[in-house]
């Protein structure tokens, strides 16, 4: 991060637009603010125009811009060290705009206006915002393939998210599928959230055609009477899964109330009904 004061003071009744966030983001890409684009002048206080131009502009340098409150965004902040980013809230000066300045894991470090005053209001409803790598900028390629110059020159210029490279990437891809494809029972709402995600992956849209309420009620009363059957026979361990089962696939049948999954049931009433029928009592 290189701080960059910025050019205009806000006076629209002038027909002139602050630019403290253009400021912002030269210093986070170590810019000359001549090579960052005035939004505030260009929009006019058209909010959208403003935004879209701002996002034209990050999109060309590889990024995208952020914003999150700032409580979330202490989500960002962790052991790797400096992470650059905006902090915006009321300006100092009294005049009903926001102003934005520069922060370093969720402190101010930077105040680009000449006055150096900072931000006003309560801290706890200030916003933050980061850039966000979208892919490696021709320059970073250029740099060669060591991934940690990469990650550390995309974290230390702009404070921001570090891309992966390719072995990186398929390293999370068997952690998270480690995750999601084990059975969890110490945590029963952790456990539910991934045994549901697991039952999405297996039972998508191609497995069969159950997709009416009755199906639905069908598999969970298959999957309840495993509990019962395990549970009764003295296995608690293999009960207690049986019972997340259950209540992810009913938490997978408010998902399809709502549409907002394409998952099947993975069992017709026939084959669930048979366990009851024939009194099974098998774990």
């Amino acid at each position: 991060m290189t701080p960059v004061d910025q050019e205009f003071i806000h006076r629209p009744e002038e027909g002139q637009y602050g630019d403290c966030q253009r400021a912002v983001l030269a210093s986070l890409l170590d810019l000359p603010i001549g090579e960052v684009p005035h939004f505030n002048q260009i929009a006019k206080g058209d909010p959208t125009m403003f935004w879209e131009s701002l996002q034209t502009f990050c999109r060309s340098k590889g990024f995208v811009y952020l914003t999150v409150s700032k409580n979330a965004g202490t989500a960002f902040f962790g052991d790797e060290g400096s992470i650059y980013h905006e902090i915006s809230g009321p300006s100092p000066r009294g005049n009903g705009v926001s102003h934005a300045v520069v922060g370093c894991n969720g402190e101010i470090v930077f105040d680009p206006h000449p006055s150096r005053a900072g931000l006003a209001g309560d801290p706890n409803e200030w916003q933050h915002a980061f850039l966000v790598h979208t892919s490696p900028s021709p320059e970073m390629v250029s740099k060669g393939s060591n991934p940690e110059v990469k990650t550390r020159r995309t974290r230390d210029a702009a404070g921001v998210l570090h891309f992966l490279t390719r072995e990186q990437m398929a390293a999370e891809i068997v952690r998270l599928d480690a995750i999601i494809n084990r059975p969890l029972a110490d945590d029963f709402l952790r456990a539910v959230s991934t045994e549901a995600e697991h039952q999405r992956q297996r039972w998508g849209s191609d497995h069969d055609g159950g997709k009416e309420p009755a199906d639905w009620f069908w598999l969970v009363g298959h999957l309840a009477g495993k509990a019962l059957h395990a549970q009764a026979a003295g296995n608690i361990e293999k009960a207690e899964h049986h019972v997340i089962t259950t209540a992810a696939a009913l938490a997978n049948w408010h998902r399809a109330m709502l549409g907002k999954t394409d998952m099947r049931p993975g069992i017709d009433g026939e084959a669930a009904m048979a366990p009851a029928l024939t009194r099974e009592t098998t774990p």
